[in-house]
C-alpha cells in the first residue's frame, strides 16, 4: 500500500504511515527471533544471521523509501492548497435526440486537488480528473445516450453515466475539453451495437 496507493502525505500523513509501517515490523521481528532460535537443528551463526539481516534490510527500506509520498511539507502548506474547483461551459446546451426527446447539458465542473513539491505548487492528479456533466433528460429512466471525450488517448477510465450527471475521465486538463454525444441507434436490432455520434460539445474552462 505504501509503495503503490498511499497517496500523497504531510509530514503527519507520512508520520503515521511509519508508524503503522513499525507497528506490523516490529511484532514480525519479535516472532522471527523466537521462531529462529527455537529451530534446534540450525546452526548459531545462521539463526544469528537470519536474525541479523531482518534490521539491516528494514533499515536499506527507509533509506530508499523513507520519504515516499511526501508531498506538501507543513500543515500551513497543505491547507493553503486545498482542492479548486474548475468551470467549464458548453458551446451548446441542448439537443434534440434521435427517439424525440429533448436533453439538456449544463456547467461541467472538475475538483482539482495539489501539493507543495520542493516549495512550488502542483496539481496532484496521478490517475487523472474527474470531470462532471450535469444534464436534464425529458424522460427519466431512460438510457438512450451517452457522453464521452473525443480524444480517447486522454482519456483514464471509461465514462460513467446516470440518472443526471456523466462522468468522464480525463488525463490531462486544458482550456478546452471536446466531449462527443453517441446515441443509440433507432433501430432496434441495431440499438446500442452500433451507436450514433451525432455532435461534438466543446466545453470551455471559465475561471
Amino acid at each position: 500500500i505504501k509503495l503503490y496507493s498511499g497517496g500523497s502525505h504531510d509530514d503527519v500523513g507520512l508520520g503515521w504511515i511509519q508508524l503503522s509501517l513499525l507497528a506490523g515490523l516490529i511484532p514480525a521481528f519479535l516472532i522471527l527471533i523466537i521462531t529462529v532460535f527455537g529451530y534446534i537443528e540450525a546452526q548459531i551463526t545462521d539463526k544469528v544471521l537470519a536474525v541479523v539481516i531482518f534490521p539491516i534490510l528494514i533499515v536499506i527500506h527507509f533509506y530508499l523509501f523513507g520519504n515516499l509520498g511526501f508531498g506538501s511539507k507543513t500543515k500551513k502548506e497543505a491547507s493553503e492548497c486545498g482542492k479548486e474547483t474548475y468551470l467549464y461551459v458548453a458551446d451548446k446546451n441542448i439537443f434534440n435526440l434521435l427517439d424525440g426527446t429533448t436533453l439538456k447539458i449544463d456547467t461541467a465542473c472538475v475538483k482539482v486537488s495539489c501539493i507543495y513539491k520542493d516549495g512550488k505548487k502542483v496539481i496532484d492528479a496521478p490517475h487523472g480528473f474527474v470531470f462532471i456533466i450535469p444534464f436534464k433528460k425529458s424522460v427519466p429512466n431512460t438510457f438512450t445516450f451517452t457522453l464521452s471525450l473525443l480524444d480517447t488517448t486522454n482519456t483514464a477510465f471509461t465514462n460513467g453515466i446516470s440518472e443526471d450527471l456523466c462522468q468522464v475521465y480525463p488525463i490531462k486538463l486544458g482550456d478546452e475539453l471536446k466531449i462527443i454525444l453517441e446515441q443509440k441507434n433507432t433501430n432496434p436490432s441495431i440499438g446500442w451495437i452500433k451507436p450514433s455520434t451525432t455532435d461534438i460539445i466543446t466545453y470551455t474552462r471559465i475561471n
